[in-house]
């Protein structure tokens, strides 16, 4: 058997989301940019199959691998709180979208990265910008509280109440203290540098003047050069190392990885536990030395000590029990036979994370609201159409 399944794992990609799962044994190795992102070379450009493949490009390329890699190591730790748990005023039609800003975030990421490869330097640089700001407010709505759920549904429904990004950012970390665990000074700090990647992104949005254009510092339409190809990379991995260290502070149990399925076979509690698959990808990503120094402060936080807590008073399940949990696992899911007859738990896992991952994704899109689907002629279309290019 080999140390490590197919770079991501199996895919699992019903009603058009799919998700990987991924299991390693030992340090995580790089993982090829097109199974990071989803995509397949049919996506890509020529140039875009030509940078992937190049040597002299491969480190700029790793970098973005592994920014967007680690980021998408928190969907493990989503989970949906029902409000009568947390006291929270929350229609009944929302409590499965409150991870959508973390979800549609990814979305834009992955869109980003894509048109970076593909030769789009603009359209890349453009689509940071919101994805920051969706990725701040997952963090804002997690933290505000219960008196701030009826505003997150509101608007959900229509657009109505998003704070902006700097008092999003400002509020979520003022609330990221974790028991009062993370000084102010380091939340300060953590504002200050996301800002300035902010400003930067907001430069493309709002239409840069000269000496910010890129065509004009590339002296090439689109300003897609050598040097501006890096700079993406670079400031990619600089914005992602931020918000991955924010999203430690929401999440800290990515940095207590465990192998939960040995106590609760595959039917762990949602979103308690990554496993040390994710654990040390997001390790990689942002170094030892800081995870040391971050493991030590956060493993005092009251989230760390329950869930730990949790798994010491929960018994080690019986080989028998794990198997049985597997093919409870894959009746429900309705998994295909060959799939329920695995019997190593490393593709067990990593067949087990890619569907959660995507139940998770599609759960995140799904409204109880949908439009009135009106019948509309070709001749009322080309009416309206001839209406809107007139000149009177």
């Amino acid at each position: 058997m080999p140390d490590r399944y197919s770079p991501m794992g199996p895919r699992w990609e019903p009603g058009g989301f799919k998700a990987y799962g991924e299991y390693f044994i030992g340090r995580p190795k790089t993982t090829d940019l097109r199974t990071v992102l989803g995509v397949t070379d049919d996506q890509l450009t020529p140039n875009a199959r030509y940078i992937l493949k190049s040597r002299q490009l491969r480190t700029a390329v790793n970098r973005v691998s592994w920014a967007v890699r680690a980021y998408l190591q928190f969907q493990d730790l989503q989970s949906v709180t029902l409000p009568s748990a947390s006291g929270a005023n929350v229609p009944q039609g929302d409590i499965l979208n409150q991870s959508y800003c973390y979800y549609e975030s990814l979305a834009y990421l992955r869109e980003s990265a894509t048109c970076w490869v593909n030769g789009q330097l603009i359209s890349a640089l453009t689509l940071l910008r919101p994805m920051m700001e969706l990725a701040v407010l997952h963090v804002y709505w997690k933290t505000a509280g219960s008196t701030e759920a009826a505003r997150f549904s509101d608007w959900l429904r229509t657009g109505n109440g998003k704070p902006g990004f700097s008092r999003s950012l400002g509020k979520a970390l003022e609330n990221l203290s974790v028991d009062g665990l993370v000084g102010k000074d380091s939340r300060s700090r953590l504002y200050k540098l996301m800002m300035n990647g902010y400003r930067t992104l907001s430069q493309h949005v709002h239409g840069p003047f000269l000496t910010e254009s890129l065509s004009a510092t590339a002296h090439t339409l689109g300003g897609y050069d050598l040097e501006n190809f890096l700079l993406y990379s670079i400031l990619v991995e600089t914005v992602m190392t931020h918000l991955v260290y924010i999203y430690i502070l929401l999440y800290p149990m990515i940095l207590f990885p465990v192998e939960s399925h040995l106590r609760f076979g595959f039917a762990p509690p949602d979103g308690l536990f990554c496993d040390p698959r994710s654990g040390s990808v997001v390790t990689h990503f942002v170094g030892f030395r800081n995870v040391r120094a971050l493991r030590k402060i956060l493993r005092k936080s009251v989230i760390v000590q329950g869930a730990l807590g949790f798994l010491d008073s929960t018994p080690i399940a019986t080989r028998e029990e794990v198997d049985h949990s597997w093919s409870e696992f894959c009746v429900q899911i309705g998994l295909k036979e060959k799939e329920q007859h695995l019997s190593d738990d490393r593709a067990r896992l990593a067949l087990a994370k890619s569907v959660m991952r995507t139940m998770h994704w599609m759960a995140n899109y799904t409204s109880q609201f949908h439009a009135v689907e009106v019948p509309v002629s070709d001749q009322a279309v080309d009416e309206y159409h001839r209406t809107l290019r007139s000149w009177k």
